[in-house]
Order: structure tokens, then C-alpha cells, then sequence
């Protein structure tokens, strides 16, 4: 798909010279790899707050555990 971008003179001199530097063909190699990196660390980000949500509930259920494993009744009454 052809993708018409404007950019600020900086960005076009990074752009440049990182293609350079990787031995990249085109302009459009480097926003390739520009967006997949991007990509990447927006899964990682979501990934991560999953876990944390997960953390958290995990935490929780163990607190839960705990204290109803101090009921006052001995194992052996199992």
C-alpha cells in the first residue's frame, strides 16, 4: 500500500541516516521497522497491565486463603 507522510526535517535526517547505518533499501524499510517497534511495545505494555491486574487479584485470593486457613480447627480434624 502506498502511504504519503510528512515529516519534520530532523525526523527525515534520522530516518536517513538510520537507513544508512542498517543498510536498509528504502524510506519505507525504516517506518516498517519504526512501526514495528511500536506495535511491539504497545503488546508489552498491555501484557504487562494484565499481569499486574492478575497480580492483584492473585494477592488478594491468597490474603483470602490465608485468613480463612486460620479458622480455629486443627488439619487433623479433616
Amino acid at each position: 500500500m502506498k502511504l504519503s507522510v510528512s515529516l519534520e526535517p530532523p525526523l527525515v535526517a534520522f530516518m536517513t541516516t538510520y537507513q544508512q547505518r542498517h543498510g536498509l533499501k528504502t524510506r519505507s524499510s525504516v517506518l516498517e521497522a519504526a512501526l514495528r517497534l511500536l506495535a511491539e511495545r504497545e503488546a508489552e505494555a498491555e501484557l504487562a497491565a494484565a499481569y499486574a491486574a492478575s497480580a492483584a487479584q492473585d494477592a488478594a485470593l491468597a490474603s483470602e486463603a490465608q485468613a480463612t486457613g486460620y479458622d480455629g480447627l486443627a488439619h487433623e480434624a479433616w
